[in-house]
């Protein structure tokens, strides 16, 4: 009986050395402007971890411009914001657009209503000028850029009010409701990888990021 459980403890712990395997390499991750800042640091941090020797290189953009780039080959993995839900595991998160602003802030309350967009190629963009227009509220835009620093600094300043994902929003600004302002629609992040030729590092990655999600936001 001893020693079948020496035999059964020696089998485990030659299967657990062939299962961890040692990664190595680079892979280039893109993420959206909306998602890097409040949602990944958790994932990588964890991943760094287990993984020193792999180097992740982070890509910033639209979701457009990364689903283009994924095309391309120029990153390896990509989230995305989009309208609809990936299929299976390529759907990481579904949450609800809000209109944010400055805390205490009034731009929320005036006419016509300030509105700080993204680039032309900003999913939110779309939604949130759809929504204006079918509720007929006169908008003008404030602050069309990609990059979200000028962003935050307008809402800050009170300058302005902009669509943003519920669970991004930072702590010093804050979510508007009311009967005034539209109701935006829930957008989904998404996780796509090539068709083809994708490696082992690629998908290991892939995982943390699928498991770090459901661990985080169910």
């Amino acid at each position: 009986m001893v020693a079948a459980h020496r035999i059964i403890a020696l089998n485990d712990e030659v299967m657990n050395q062939m299962l961890a395997v040692e990664f190595a390499g680079e892979v280039r991750l893109g993420v959206p402007h909306d998602v890097v800042g409040m949602l990944m640091p958790p994932i990588l941090r964890l991943f760094r971890q287990d993984h020193p020797n792999v180097l992740v290189t982070l890509v910033s953009d639209t979701s457009r411009s990364l689903k283009q780039s994924l095309v391309e080959g120029e990153v390896d993995l990509t989230l995305l914001t989009e309208p609809q839900p990936g299929e299976g595991d390529l759907l990481l998160l579904s949450d609800q657009l809000v209109w944010v602003g400055a805390k205490g802030g009034d731009a929320h309350n005036r006419n016509p209503l300030p509105i700080a967009l993204g680039q032309e190629s900003c999913g939110f963009r779309a939604a949130a000028v759809h929504a204006l227009t079918k509720a007929g509220i006169e908008w003008r835009a404030i602050c069309q850029v990609g990059s979200l620093e000028p962003v935050f600094a307008t809402l800050e300043a009170d300058m302005a009010i902009a669509p943003f994902l519920s669970k991004t929003v930072p702590e010093r600004l804050a979510v508007f409701t009311g009967s005034h302002l539209p109701k935006l629609p829930t957008q989904f992040v998404n996780m796509k990888r090539p068709s083809t030729g994708v490696s082992a590092l690629t998908t290991e990655l892939a995982r943390y990021i699928h498991e770090g999600f459901h661990k985080r936001h169910g």
